[in-house]
């Protein structure tokens, strides 16, 4: 069964110099048993609430002066997975020279609106913050902003574009085939003490750094000048963790 709707809200421009707003909501899972969130331009944040429903939060910040900003989400079912997905702002904004705080500094061309002759001087607050279920399956996507995840054990994956991922985890355990993906920002994960994975880190121009003991399959890990990938286990292995950061570090922190 699919169902689609549309929540759309036209943001009034603002007297003052900081423009703030904020739409607060609930989404019923009907029957839903997984989530599936994109966002075009916004971060996501990720926690964890009550059962049987999805909390949402869409917000923006901006130092725009008269700003008129149309701000859109969709929600569709589709089989038993609820798509949160954001429609607008989207990617355009970079070619008004609007840039998310999220996004780091990228080498020349890199972005629309990223050569020397652009103005990226306006940069603008926008979060999507979902509230989950504990033991949703949940898969995050974004293109220009960062993702957070605080202890969403059922995180399937979180991939981001020009933003970071940062998943912290206070209990629980890691989700098997669990992948983290930043093509320009940093993969940083904490884990909780005592977790038995099997990992693959890899970055091309960053650094992969870690604070705990691993083995290293030195048949499988690699390094070379501007490549670094490390095959190998926690503890005595297990779940498989991947973490893919080209060009930022990968962390990989114990609580």
């Amino acid at each position: 069964m699919k169902r689609f709707f549309t929540l759309s809200l036209l943001w009034v421009a603002c007297s003052s110099f900081a423009c703030s707003q904020i739409d607060q909501q609930q989404v019923d899972l009907a029957g839903a048993t997984a989530i599936h969130i994109y966002a075009a331009f916004s971060s996501v944040e990720v926690t964890i609430g009550e059962q049987g429903v999805v909390g949402i939060e869409h917000n923006q910040t901006t130092n725009e002066e008269d700003n008129m900003e149309l701000r859109q989400l969709t929600f569709e079912r589709v089989g038993d997975v609820l798509n949160i997905r954001e429609v607008a702002p989207d990617g355009n904004r970079f070619g008004q020279g609007v840039v998310p705080k999220s996004v780091p500094a990228l080498p020349q061309g890199a972005v629309p609106g990223s050569g020397s002759n652009s103005t990226r001087n306006l940069p603008v607050d926008d979060a999507l913050r979902v509230v989950v279920p504990q033991g949703i399956p949940v898969s995050i996507v974004t293109d220009y902003g960062s993702i957070v995840v605080d202890n969403v054990e059922a995180l399937l994956s979180a991939k981001a574009k020009y933003g970071s991922v940062n998943v912290i985890y206070r209990s629980g355990q890691v989700e098997p085939g669990l992948e983290l993906y930043s093509r320009y920002g940093a993969v940083d994960i904490t884990i909780p003490a005592g977790e038995n994975l099997n990992l693959d880190l890899l970055t091309e121009y960053g650094s992969l750094l870690f604070d705990m003991e691993l083995e290293t399959d030195e048949s499988a890990s690699e390094e070379a000048e501007f490549y670094q990938r490390l095959v190998g286990k926690l503890g005595t292995g297990g779940r498989t963790l991947s973490c893919t950061a080209p060009y930022g570090n990968v962390y990989l922190r114990q609580g």
